[in-house]
């Protein structure tokens, strides 16, 4: 493998996205929780169509399951991208486990620049078309790439002046 000129990793580090998802998975569960205390514990039943215990136990175990899986996966994806001399690799595990390439002859164009993740792709992640995609984590700072066949790509970054200097040593290195 050719000399690598740039690598970052980059997590989900935005504070209110876990203080989102903590609350949801409480509000998720607690009302099963609940219903499953006034059964056992009170006697009494949950609401006016009352389920049985085994019912609510599997709902809440399939509640837990998701919530537990959701924040598995925003903890443990990450964005990773490296510049060498011939090309861009990145991926964005667990969802993107392999390298992916954008060579060097793909690009016809770069620029860095500011944009706004939610009004331009949705939010942060792997988003946006495919003809039109950015992959970020945080931030409102990427090299967008724009690609011979009409495909523009976004990194996110937090090293604006690194990606910067790395994408013009890649396409001046012969």
């Amino acid at each position: 493998m050719d000399k690598v000129l740039f690598r970052e990793e980059q997590k989900f580090s935005q504070r209110w996205l876990w203080m989102l998802l903590i609350p949801v998975t409480l509000i998720s569960t607690l009302p099963f929780i609940y219903c499953i205390f006034l059964q056992v514990v009170v006697g009494k039943h949950c609401g006016n169509h009352s389920g049985s215990i085994s019912d609510l136990v599997v709902v809440l175990s399939l509640v837990m399951v998701l919530m537990s899986g959701i924040i598995w996966l925003v903890a443990k994806m990450k964005l990773i991208v490296e510049i060498s001399e011939e090309c861009i690799r990145y991926r964005y595990p667990p969802i993107i486990r392999k390298w992916k390439l954008v060579g060097k002859s793909e690009i016809e164009s770069f620029k860095v620049r500011k944009y706004n993740p939610i009004t331009e792709y949705g939010g942060w992640g792997i988003k946006g078309s495919r003809r039109n995609k950015a992959l970020n984590a945080t931030g409102n700072i990427g090299l967008q790439l724009y690609l011979t066949d009409g495909r523009k790509i976004l990194f996110g970054t937090q090293k604006k002046q690194a990606i910067e200097s790395a994408i013009k040593k890649m396409m001046q290195a012969q």
